[in-house]
């Protein structure tokens, strides 16, 4: 009857509206018909600790702009992200030997933004796992064992420097013009402690990441002749030199400790979030501690910081 069609009618579209409302439709990319952005990194481009689906970096950032009236239709943004790799053609999981490097030379692309490092920042272990790894959290992985940075990089010259090089140059025949893409570096997030229970988290040394990489990235930038600076996400969510309260023999420095997100930090467990999210907020939720990966919040930042940066 009527009545009964009205019903079925009305749950029609509360259903629709529902869907919509709760998973917008992303276009499929890479799209010949847009304008395509690829996002070459680790775990944090691929989402780790987010709530996954359109909580990734990449995927905020393609919401950011089709909810942007200049930019909506225009760009379409592919999540080239795989976890534990790193730039380095010899380190424990290198980007090169992934799926997502073969998509990314397997297309043309109109920009790209890339942010390596994290991984190949892991050191801890040595050239055997270390006594105290407990699990895989710690002696780097995905493969215990294998350091990825013994190197000084302070003169250029060093795996790290020539393997980013290598990667860029690849990247610069990748474009939908004889130019080349557009090519962005990125600093990347803060390594927030050093220590989680009593071992490096992931094995990475937070020295390289909080210290020598604000400096390296930008100096790779200017080698490579890349006409934009690096885009920092290191500063957007938080991050400052020295930011555990200093290192080596001033680790238990106090006046060193510059960031409130370590004052009576507890990273060892999820009840801790309420306490420290105020100043943590970026890597700390309801759903999510970790030192390394942000949080929901903090991908939302991130994709803001690139946006902003691509200045599109």
């Amino acid at each position: 009857n009527a009545f009964d069609q009205f019903n079925m009618a009305a749950l029609a579209l509360l259903t629709a509206v529902t869907c919509l409302s709760q998973s917008p439709v992303l276009p499929t990319c890479p799209n010949a018909s847009r304008i395509n952005i690829g996002c070459v990194g680790d775990s944090i481009t691929a989402g780790a600790h987010s709530s996954g689906g359109i909580h990734r970096y990449p995927e905020q950032l393609q919401l950011m702009l089709e909810n942007n009236t200049s930019t909506a239709g225009k760009y379409c943004v592919t999540n080239l992200g795989i976890s534990g790799t790193t730039v380095q053609k010899k380190g424990d999981h290198p980007y090169w030997n992934c799926p997502a490097f073969a998509t990314l030379s397997q297309n043309k692309w109109d920009i790209i933004v890339v942010m390596l490092g994290t991984n190949d920042a892991k050191d801890v272990c040595g050239e055997a796992p270390a006594p105290f790894c407990s699990n895989t959290t710690c002696c780097n992985w995905p493969k215990p064992g294998q350091t990825n940075w013994t190197q000084d990089c302070s003169n250029m010259d060093c795996p790290f420097v020539k393997d980013y090089t290598s990667l860029l140059d690849h990247i610069k025949t990748l474009g939908t013009t004889s130019g080349g893409p557009k090519i962005h570096t990125m600093i990347p997030p803060p390594l927030m402690t050093d220590m989680v229970n009593g071992e490096q988290p992931y094995g990475m040394n937070q020295t390289i990441i909080n210290n020598i990489y604000p400096a390296l990235i930008p100096k790779i930038n200017t080698a490579n002749s890349l006409p934009h600076p690096p885009i920092d996400v290191f500063s957007a969510l938080g991050g400052t030199p020295d930011l555990n309260c200093g290192y080596g023999d001033k680790k238990d420095t106090p006046e060193l400790c510059n960031h409130k997100c370590q004052v009576g930090g507890n990273w060892s467990g999820r009840d801790s979030w309420m306490t420290h999210s105020k100043d943590c907020g970026y890597f700390i939720d309801a759903q999510s501690i970790d030192p390394c990966h942000p949080d929901d919040n903090g991908y939302v930042q991130l994709a803001k910081t690139v946006l902003l940066g691509l200045d599109l």
